[in-house]
């Protein structure tokens, strides 16, 4: 198998999009939680999901990596600079000022193609998403996972588990005040320099 990782551009939209959401429901997550550019600057209530998809396709510097296997996009994840505005209720794990918002980056987001789950498509994601990090000038990131007992459904893993960060060299650093689906959402780190 060839695995590639790409950030993301407006040129790949369709592959984030048969990713995310390949039967274009309107009603699906399209990884626009907390996405800095829909903030109170742009009356993004009045977009429709399909909209704020391109437009996060648009962004510059990209917001997350797609990884293709064998020429087809199978995950995309997330990945940004800590400035986003979801970040403040996340109380990262100690760093002050602009510096730590620019140079700390943060997953937030962890999505594979139906039908591939399981495969090792997420250790590619993640290690896509460092590679991407450290080449924007990220001096660590961080995750905010769950540590689930058992199974979760597709939704709820989005913001990735516990075992994924495990194995691609994170350390659990804290303990959110968020929640998904009633378990804690952990801080988990990894440094690049």
């Amino acid at each position: 198998m060839r695995w590639e990782t790409h950030p993301l551009t407006s040129d790949r939209y369709d592959d984030l999009a048969k990713v995310v959401n390949p039967r274009r429901r309107a009603h699906r997550c399209r990884c626009l939680a907390g996405c800095p550019i829909f903030d109170e600057t742009h009356d993004s209530w009045c977009e429709t999901r399909e909209q704020r998809l391109i437009r996060l396709s648009e962004q510059q510097p990209p917001a997350g990596v797609l990884v293709y296997r064998d020429g087809a996009a199978v995950g995309w994840c997330q990945v940004a600079a800590r400035n986003w505005a979801w970040s403040t209720p996340i109380h990262p794990s100690g760093e002050s000022g602009s510096l730590a918002q620019t140079r700390v980056w943060e997953i937030s987001c962890i999505v594979v193609r139906p039908g591939i789950r399981r495969q090792g498509v997420t250790a590619h994601l993640i290690e896509g998403a460092v590679e991407y990090a450290a080449s924007e000038g990220a001096c660590a990131i961080e995750s905010y996972p769950v540590n689930p007992r058992g199974r979760i459904d597709p939704q709820t893993a989005s913001v990735g588990t516990k075992i994924m960060f495990d194995r691609t060299g994170f350390r659990v650093v804290g303990v959110t005040k968020m929640r998904v689906s009633r378990m804690s959402r952990l801080v988990m780190r990894r440094e690049l320099s």
